[in-house]
């Protein structure tokens, strides 16, 4: 070895380089393949290729040996070409173009070798019998055909070039449309960024600035990212659910000059942070009643002070939503609200306020909870609700204001349920209700305020149950209600209240119980009571002993 091409030397490596070019990605196990996979099918095709060509140039009609000679030639070029390509795709970058096109034109031989052997199959397998000479109108036809041929691997080569050709324009397309979509998502962050911090900047006419900034970039979101949305509506509900300092008190009345601008300070500081819930709420509120893409989403007001503003007419169209323990200080409206999502909780709620409404709001989640929820307004309203979803319950839930309207609502949904609720306000009204879902339960509810009135609604679900009501307020009145449910049952009922009647009743279902042999109905015989039975005529009743004379004229069993 020369100086010239000693180990590291210039001269020595450029071999080396070379054949890191060609083979840039291939091993020393994929080389040796690789070569073997050209140079052994060029190998065969030369030996079986050499008797073809004497052949040839001996006769122009080769025996059937030689033919299959000719057939295993075409079969191991097309190997080689497949091993060459091989060792040409090995580079990076997109698949070589000469590889698909020797592929295609391999396949294309193929296929028409195939239709030719099969049509000779067909035929019977006929023996070749070819012309003793070549007459120039033969020599016109091979020429012919032979420019078919080429025409026809040109056209399977534009093929390969076009479909090659598109591939890369919608690579190129994707490439692109991603670029662009992490150029959105980047300047989304760095808007969200920015918003945030606004919102949390102690100053009220920033944080102000914040919100709408906020509510700017959920719309501005890219298409297809409803979490980005997501994010911006969890962020705005968080700042609700933040503990603030209340208003302050009165001040004394021998208060000194300090005292008057310190609480002068710390009022205008509440007015201006309520100022600034007051948009979250409103901005939530508008975007709900739109048709826009913050509906669906979930959103948690867990604990949250509302002393103003309402959701009327928005639409909670999807996803949970919490106002679990939420206290509803100032008039509060969710008249015409819609909330059709999973699962919708005001389970511990509070509702101080001087009016709260749900007026033709509809329910159509999954289940909707007023557990334990309490109601101390003056005005409390669900009139005209619509629920038609699976389970809602105020179980446990007290109404104590001045009116509570049920007045037209239609609970039409699987499951209703008033478990141990206690109704203790002044008025307390059911009057055109409609319960007909399949299982309606005011189980050990407490009816002890003023009057609770029943008037004209009718209950058509399977199970209707008033089992351990305690009916001791001024005077309930199921007048002209209707009951059609499989089974009725006033078990364990405490009819202490002097005021409950049944007048214009009808019970028209099957079974009708108020007692069940061990458990029975407590206090007078409810007014109106037998006529109720005897107009409905159900297909059987339970009654206390007590009451039989009361009920006179219907037959009773036990």
């Amino acid at each position: 070895m020369s100086a010239e091409q000693t180990p590291g030397s210039p001269e020595h490596e450029r071999p080396r380089a070379r054949l890191t070019t060609v083979f840039p990605r291939a091993g020393r196990r994929t080389f040796l393949l690789s070569v073997s996979a050209v140079g052994v099918p060029i190998t065969g095709a030369a030996v079986l290729a050499w008797p073809v060509a004497v052949a040839a140039w001996e006769s122009l009609a080769p025996p059937t040996a030689q033919v299959l000679r000719a057939v295993g030639v075409i079969v191991c070029l097309i190997a080689a070409s497949a091993g060459l390509a091989r060792l040409r795709g090995e580079r990076d970058g997109p698949v070589w173009l000469g590889r698909l096109i020797l592929g295609a034109w391999a396949v294309a031989v193929g296929v028409v070798a195939a239709l030719v052997v099969g049509a000779w199959w067909v035929l019977g397998t006929p023996a070749w019998d070819p012309p003793a000479s070549l007459t120039p109108k033969a020599l016109d036809s091979i020429a012919t055909r032979a420019f078919a041929i080429v025409a026809g691997l040109g056209g399977v080569a534009l093929l390969v070039i076009n479909y090659r050709r598109q591939r890369t324009t919608e690579a190129e397309d994707a490439r692109a449309e991603l670029a662009v979509v992490r150029e959105d998502t980047r300047l989304f962050t760095e808007r969200f960024t920015t918003a945030s911090a606004q919102l949390g900047d102690p100053e009220p006419a920033v944080k102000l600035a914040g919100v709408h900034a906020l509510a700017h970039l959920a719309d501005d979101a890219p298409q297809g990212r409803d979490e980005l949305v997501q994010m911006v509506v969890d962020v705005l509900c968080a700042y609700l659910r933040m503990p603030y300092a209340p208003a302050p008190g009165p001040l004394p009345a021998d208060a000194d000059p300090d005292q008057v601008r310190e609480h002068r300070a710390a009022g205008l500081e509440f007015a201006a942070l309520r100022e600034v819930r007051y948009t979250i709420v409103r901005v939530i509120g508008d975007h709900l009643r739109a048709d826009t893409r913050w509906r669906g989403r979930n959103y948690d007001f867990t604990g949250v002070r509302f002393d103003g503003g309402g959701f009327h007419g928005a639409r909670f169209t999807g996803g949970q939503v919490s106002f679990v323990r939420a206290v509803f200080a100032g008039r509060v409206s969710f008249d015409g609200a819609e909330f059709a999502g999973d699962r919708v909780s005001f389970a511990g709620a509070e509702f101080v306020g001087d009016e709260v409404t749900f007026t033709s709001a509809g329910f159509a989640g999954n289940r909707v909870s007023f557990n334990g929820a309490a109601f101390s307004g003056a005005l409390v309203s669900f009139d005209d609700l619509r629920f038609t979803g699976n389970r809602m319950s105020f179980d446990g839930a007290v109404f104590a204001g001045d009116r509570t309207s049920f007045d037209g609502a239609v609970f039409a949904g699987d499951q209703v349920s008033f478990n141990g609720t206690g109704f203790r306000g002044a008025v307390v009204s059911f009057t055109g209700t409609e319960f007909v879902g399949t299982w309606v339960s005011f189980g050990s509810a407490a009816f002890d305020g003023g009057r609770a009135a029943f008037e004209g609604a009718v209950f058509t679900g399977d199970w209707v149950s008033f089992g351990g009501v305690r009916f001791a307020g001024e005077g309930v009145s199921f007048e002209r209600a209707g009951f059609g449910g499989d089974r009725v049952s006033f078990t364990d009922a405490d009819f202490t209240s002097e005021g409950v009647s049944f007048a214009g009743a009808a019970f028209t279902g099957a079974q009708v119980a108020f007692t069940d042999g061990v458990r029975a109905a407590k206090g007078p015989c409810p007014r109106g009571l037998g006529e109720a039975l005897t107009r409905g005529g159900p297909g059987g009743v339970a009654l206390p002993d007590g009451w039989r004379t009361d009920t006179a004229g219907w037959d009773t069993t036990t």
